[in-house]
């Protein structure tokens, strides 16, 4: 469903050094899945409740960091990173897990991801059943919680948190011609609450 190929590179996968970095600041976790795909492939999502705000809940990848991924049109530049969605708790968190498995999965076959400020084209809703208007999904850098929390620099080299944010067909092409500070910009001045995920208004 969601684009990109190179070559593959893994590490051994500190986890235990992720997970306080992440029960830092979102405290205990309140479950965890495994992934299905195959064994040397494999990584888990985490749920937190009630973060970034009580009526809220976040959703992790857990291992995706051990490989190195090759960031798109920058040449042999790699990053090492984990996924977040962070949505209201209307939303189900099975439904929210299945993005981060298939998103997460799709970027270690390809050995590839579009980077920070990058944009993953979709086909279709990004959640199943989801709203159409939103096909593809913006890489962001977090900005629910101090900027210590968007990098666990106790690893080496430092682990990004890439939070998930489904954007509009015309969110896709102002990011793409204009530039991602511009929709960012967009997306604070009109105060738009990306806890809706999928069900808040395109700024375009």
């Amino acid at each position: 469903l969601f684009l990109l190929r190179v070559s593959r590179m893994t590490v051994n996968y500190p986890g235990e050094v992720l997970l306080v970095h992440f029960e830092r600041f979102l405290g205990p976790m309140s479950h965890r899945w495994s992934g299905k795909g195959r064994p040397e492939n494999a990584f888990e999502v985490l749920e937190f409740s009630g973060r970034p705000q009580l009526d809220s809940q976040c959703l992790v990848t857990f291992g995706l960091s051990a490989h190195h991924l090759q960031i798109a049109r920058e040449g042999n530049s790699t990053i090492r990173m984990e996924l977040a969605i962070f949505a209201y708790r209307t939303f189900d968190s099975k439904v929210l897990g299945a993005l981060l498995f298939a998103v997460g999965l799709d970027a270690i076959e390809r050995h590839l991801t579009s980077g920070l400020h990058g944009v993953l084209n979709g086909s279709g809703p990004v959640l199943s059943g989801g709203n159409p208007e939103f096909e593809h999904l913006y890489l962001a850098s977090p900005g629910y919680f101090p900027r210590s929390f968007d990098w666990c620099t106790e690893l080496s080299p430092p682990v990004a948190i890439v939070q998930l944010i489904p954007i509009s067909s015309g969110e896709r092409k102002l990011i793409t011609e204009v530039g991602w500070s511009a929709f960012e910009d967009a997306i604070a001045e009109r105060n738009i609450d990306l806890l809706k995920f999928d069900a808040r208004s395109a700024v375009v």
